[in-house]
């Protein structure tokens, strides 16, 4: 990200949203994450500081950042990549193989991106093995609810070039509703 360009990192990871400087006229430029990394309380890691940069060089980075002058640094960021499947050429809303429905997907491998994401995708493909064990019929949530909209949009064969997305609400079904005259007043 740093070779976009000089203020690129201060617009994405180091994004200081919300951040108030109680020093009149102090304007945050940057802020990053410390998150608690031990039960504790005595490690922490950086959040989202995934690097192609050699440790020792991070750890000269890190060290011109005021509060972590004198840190101890037990472990250093590195680049991870996360693989997925061509889900929507392979996979039924209900998550399961096209080709052979006993084999199920879930998480990451999916394309499902975030937490909450690889979690509900998880729900699902347990919900179908179930039915699947038990030899009943399976419908995934409709694409009118965040889970159903996440499982449909990760297995819709129309999608040629398919990159891991994220529940949005752009996922949903848009709702035409016909409002009564009498309430357009009030709206």
């Amino acid at each position: 990200m740093g070779k976009r360009g000089f203020d690129t990192l201060r617009f994405s990871p180091l994004k200081p949203v919300r951040l108030r400087d109680k020093r009149p006229g102090k304007i945050p430029y940057a802020v990053f994450q410390l998150r608690r990394n031990d039960l504790k309380g005595e490690w922490y890691k950086l959040v989202g500081f995934q690097s192609r940069l050699r440790w020792r060089e991070q750890e000269r980075i890190f060290r011109m950042i005021p509060c972590l002058g004198k840190a101890e640094f037990v472990r250093f960021g590195k680049l991870h990549l996360n693989f997925y499947i061509n889900s929507p050429s392979l996979l039924t809303p209900s998550l399961r193989l096209r080709k052979d429905e006993r084999i199920i997907f879930a998480g990451q491998i999916t394309g499902a991106e975030g937490y909450c994401e690889n979690i509900a995708t998880g729900l699902i493909a347990g919900l179908s093995a179930i039915a699947l064990l038990k030899g009943k019929e399976f419908s995934p949530p409709t694409p009118t609810t965040a889970i159903g909209s996440l499982c449909y949009a990760i297995s819709n064969p129309e999608i040629k070039k398919f990159d891991p997305i994220n529940f949005t609400f752009g996922l949903l079904p848009s709702l035409y509703l016909k409002v009564p005259k009498n309430l357009k007043k009030v709206l």
